[in-house]
């Protein structure tokens, strides 16, 4: 066998992989690992699906649940309460996450839904606020899916009138609203007490008037 036969026949058995590992693992290189994303715990799920449905905007620019961030003053709408037996509103939703109240995101969904329902009760089918409590509960649902399945809720559009500007001005709006209701609510409470408040069947209001006259007056 010529010495040129010979260094073809090595090169034919490397071809054929008898005696080559590299060419093996070329060809069979496996699927790259997969990288598993990291599980959201259900504090930062309900925070999220939080403030999806308090950011989405509607086609208008108007924030979608514009009507619900504060439930009806029993003053200004009495009959609302006579609807509606357990009222709840986006800032009570706010201040239980704030205090982390929820243990997992059925609770949260629990009060949402509620909202929804006092919303359908109260308004009529025609109203806008219907309309906007049902929108609300389907853009819930369909964000809560995603996030169980593992997938980032994608950012609402800004609508046509809108900017993405004026998102973080919004939100700064809103959270300034937020606490001037609060107060509101804290001192309405505390007038409201004062005024009702009896010793032995008697108002007490009167005399606390006379005590904060004298008071000023000894200020002055």
């Amino acid at each position: 066998m010529s010495k040129r036969r010979r260094a073809s026949s090595v090169a034919s058995r490397g071809a054929d992989g008898d005696d080559s590992d590299d060419a093996v693992e070329l060809s069979n290189p496996g699927p790259p690992p997969s990288r598993k994303k990291k599980k959201l715990e259900p504090s930062e799920m309900c925070q999220q699906l939080y403030d999806t449905i308090r950011s989405y905007k509607k086609e208008d620019g108007s924030l979608l649940c514009d009507s619900f961030i504060r439930a009806p003053k029993r003053r200004q709408e009495p009959q609302y309460y006579e609807v509606v037996s357990q009222p709840i509103d986006l800032l009570r939703v706010q201040q239980k996450l704030k205090t982390d109240t929820y243990e997992d995101i059925e609770e949260l969904s629990a009060d949402i839904e509620l909202l929804v329902n006092n919303a359908k009760a109260f308004y009529k089918p025609d109203s806008i606020e219907y309309r906007d409590a049902i929108d609300l509960w389907k853009l819930y649902t369909q964000s809560r899916q995603a996030l169980e399945n593992g997938e980032e809720i994608k950012t609402p559009k800004v609508s046509r009138n809108g900017s993405s500007s004026r998102r973080s001005d919004v939100a700064e709006d809103l959270s300034e609203t937020s606490t001037n209701n609060e107060d509101d609510n804290i001192y309405e409470e505390l007038f409201n007490a004062v005024m009702t408040a009896n010793v032995d069947g008697r108002p007490l209001y009167p005399q606390f008037f006379i005590n904060v006259i004298i008071f000023n007056h000894s200020m002055s």
